[in-house]
């Protein structure tokens, strides 16, 4: 029985040992198997997520202090301007 158990501990000190030295590339393959499937190659959809980088931004009506505005460049000054938008579900 003890040598049984000296053996199981051998066994497994050994495969221990061999799994840290190769954790690196058995990392990659985890992560690998993980992955696979993850992203796509091109976006074939119809979806269209609105402007895109670079695009000028359409006309918009708004009320800010009392006074309509058609336009966001009175925001626009020396140090830019972020302008988030949130669609709603009802245009």
């Amino acid at each position: 029985m003890k040598n049984k158990l000296i053996s199981l501990a051998g066994v497994v000190v050994v495969l221990g040992a061999a799994i840290y030295l190769a954790r690196a590339p058995l990392k990659e393959v985890v992560v690998a198997k993980l992955t696979d499937d993850m992203f796509i190659v091109s976006d074939s959809d119809s979806f269209n997520p609105g402007l895109v980088v670079g695009q000028r931004f359409p006309q918009i009506a708004a009320v800010y202090q009392g006074t309509e505005l058609h336009s966001v460049e009175p925001f626009i000054n020396d140090r830019g301007m972020i302008f988030i938008a949130n669609r709603s579900a009802d245009w």
